[in-house]
């Protein structure tokens, strides 16, 4: 007899009963069907009586392990208490740590300002110390015209004295380092002069290094604009003194600026931090201190063309003006980020105000040129209203 059924979520009474005679089919058929229903309802009891002893044993062996399981939560309930307990203490400890940690650490903050003050003291009273030393060494190493030796002394002062703003002959020291400065400057300027017209890279490198260290560096840029300044204004003076048209003197000195353009990027880049404002504010120098001055030659220029020409000499001036500023632009655009805007714009002005005075005017210029051009037609008759007539 199967007795699993009995565990089935869907068990029906009457199709297990059914199914249990279908089973004994052969002894309800004999006429022993009351005999089977005895034996199965036998068989439950027995059943029944199994399951009753299997759930007494059950519930008596939970019934013995219900108080170790209390025993177990009582034991954890305990624990975790301890364990609160603990807890509480570290996180006291903690607190206590960081309060005492805070104060130390004030301490030690403290501690490390005295010693940076001691330190700054000690380095002050050093720097004026060796301001005393420098100074009396400074005649003796003049004496040696090292220039890179007497650098190195005046390097050391200037240290020194921005360490002794606060004393007071202070101003008195300031005075005395910036004369030093210019007797190095005078004993150096013979080497200057002839290292940037020699176009001496390693020589002029070492120059650039000793002006830097001194702050002089526009002292130096003066020497090398006056050296190469020099150079330009000559051939200008020169294309002055020929025969040439001066739209052709124009083209011969813009052809010098701007092959000097050249020449001093390529050098000026191995010397100078900022080669390309260095060789522009050159050019813009060399255009304002040119002799005869580009104004006044135009001037002239036009004048000498008498008022037939003068248009037409002015614009061949410009044209010559206009090529050079184009080539420049060309020279300028590979390298646009590194250039100084400020110098561009002055370079530019530089270029064309020679023709600032004709912006203005220009319309009367032109007036005046369409005029005389008219008046060259010739007419058939005298007068333009007899042409109009006819």
């Amino acid at each position: 007899m199967d007795f699993s059924k009995f565990l089935a979520d869907d068990f029906d009474v009457k199709e297990w009963i059914n199914a249990a005679f279908r089973a004994g089919s052969k002894e309800a058929a004999s006429g022993k069907a009351d005999g089977h229903a005895a034996t199965l309802v036998m068989k439950l009891q027995l059943f029944i009586q199994e399951v009753n002893h299997a759930v007494e044993e059950t519930s008596h062996q939970a019934l013995q392990n219900m108080p170790k399981v209390l025993r177990d939560v009582e034991a954890l309930k305990q624990e975790a208490s301890f364990l609160k307990e603990q807890m509480i203490l570290v996180k006291e400890d903690i607190k206590k740590f960081e309060q005492d940690t805070s104060q130390s650490m004030q301490v030690l903050v403290e501690i490390d300002q005295v010693k940076s003050r001691m330190q700054l003291a000690a380095e002050s009273l050093q720097e004026a110390d060796k301001w005393s030393t420098l100074s009396a060494d400074i005649e003796e190493t003049f004496k040696t015209q090292d220039i890179a030796v007497i650098s190195a002394k005046l390097t050391g002062m200037q240290n020194s004295l921005m360490m002794l703003v606060d004393t007071p002959d202070y101003s008195e020291k300031c005075v005395h380092l910036e004369a030093l400065k210019n007797r190095l400057e005078a004993l150096a300027s013979p080497q200057i002069v002839a290292a940037f017209t020699s176009q001496a890279v390693d020589q002029s490198k070492v120059f650039v290094k000793v002006f830097t260290e001194i702050d002089r560096m526009p002292q130096l840029l003066a020497y090398y604009y006056k050296c190469h300044k020099v150079q330009l204004l000559a051939a200008w003076q020169e294309l002055c003194q020929s025969d040439l048209p001066l739209d052709r003197q124009l083209a011969g000195l813009y052809d010098a600026l701007l092959g000097a353009w050249h020449t001093q990027i390529q050098w000026a880049t191995q010397v100078f931090q900022k080669p390309h404002e260095v060789v522009m504010v050159l050019l813009i120098q060399t255009l304002g201190a040119l002799m005869p001055s580009l104004p006044s030659c135009l001037s002239n220029g036009v004048e000498r063309a008498g008022p037939e020409q003068e248009l037409t000499r002015l614009l061949e001036f410009y044209d010559a003006t206009a090529h050079f500023a184009k080539g420049l632009e060309m020279a300028l655009l590979p390298h646009l980020h590194e250039h100084n805007l400020v110098k561009v714009t002055e370079l530019v002005d530089a270029v064309y105000d020679p023709y600032k005075p004709y912006q203005l005017k220009y319309g009367n210029m032109e007036e005046s040129n369409l005029l005389i051009q008219m008046s060259a037609v010739p007419l058939e008759h005298g007068e333009v209203i007899d042409c109009v007539q006819e």
